[in-house]
């Protein structure tokens, strides 16, 4: 039988331009977080345009993924969001939150 974690927890999955990678992570650590996972070079569309490192299309994307309890995802969301609005371009950075279950 498996035992399953009790606690609303979520995982948010960021998508963030490449270039943020360094001070994406500065964020995460002065919020104490206890893990997160990161998936570099990615390619896709989105809100900044095609990103799919090449000279037509330059750019990669980073996948970011963090497990949290319910009460942690506004406190997380809104620093990468103001992480996001100290840029003076506007960085691509999407963020989804879905319930998860840790099995």
């Amino acid at each position: 039988m498996t035992d399953f974690e009790v606690g609303g927890r979520f995982l948010l999955t960021v998508a963030h331009d490449s270039g943020m990678n360094e001070r994406v992570i500065q964020t995460l650590d002065s919020l104490g977080l206890d893990g997160w996972t990161q998936v570099f070079n990615a390619h896709g569309l989105g809100g900044a345009g095609r990103k799919q490192d090449n000279p037509i299309w330059p750019g990669s994307v980073t996948m970011l993924y963090v497990v949290l309890p319910e009460q942690d995802v506004p406190r997380v969301v809104d620093a990468l969001r103001e992480l996001q609005r100290s840029y003076t371009r506007n960085p691509g950075l999407t963020i989804w939150s879905h319930p998860v279950e840790l099995l």
